[in-house]
């Protein structure tokens, strides 16, 4: 049922639109927007990596990408490695912090919402950290886990700060900030 204010005064009625604040992963998605195309190793990026390891290191850049970023928001999962950053994730909502899915335990979510962490898994059953593995944010306003694609966007993706499809069979974990 739709809700209106009335203004008993002057008689103008108005609809009433309840302001929902944003998530910690939608403000994640808009701090990664705002770079999109910034190649590697130029601007934000080289930025990155000496706020990451103190000087310009031209090494994979994902995880620290999303470790940049969420860093801004509080969000304690700095790493340089995916899979380290994945039970960083794990830990922060076993204490309450966000909420974590993975496909090989509880079952990944039914729809993936924008600002999602995804972490996916190239090859194998199980993560570890000598997996070929990448990380990044959704960055679709919602899309269903049936879906043959998800997009997203993060660092070292065609050696930018792009948005990608990815293979939804492929995604081994969400974290929902």
């Amino acid at each position: 049922m739709a809700k209106y204010i009335i203004d008993t005064e002057t008689g103008i009625c108005e609809p009433y639109h309840e302001e929902i604040p944003e998530t910690k992963g939608e403000k994640l998605y808009k701090l990664f927007k705002q770079f999109e195309g910034t190649k590697e190793y130029d601007g934000i990026v080289a930025q990155i990596q000496k706020w990451y390891y103190g000087s310009l290191v031209k090494a994979s850049w994902c995880a620290t990408a999303v470790s940049y970023f969420a860093d801004q928001l509080g969000l304690p999962i700095k790493a340089e490695n995916v899979n380290a950053m994945r039970w960083k994730c794990k830990i922060l909502a076993s204490k309450g912090s966000g909420i974590y899915y993975e496909r090989r335990t509880s079952g990944l979510p039914t729809t993936i919402h924008q600002g999602d962490i995804l972490f996916w898994l190239w090859s194998g059953d199980a993560m570890t950290n000598t997996s070929s593995k990448h990380v990044g944010v959704c960055a679709a306003e919602k899309v269903a886990i049936q879906s043959a694609v998800v997009p997203c966007i993060g660092g070292n993706q065609d050696n930018s700060i792009c948005v990608k499809n990815y293979d939804t069979r492929k995604l081994y974990a969400v974290y929902r900030p």
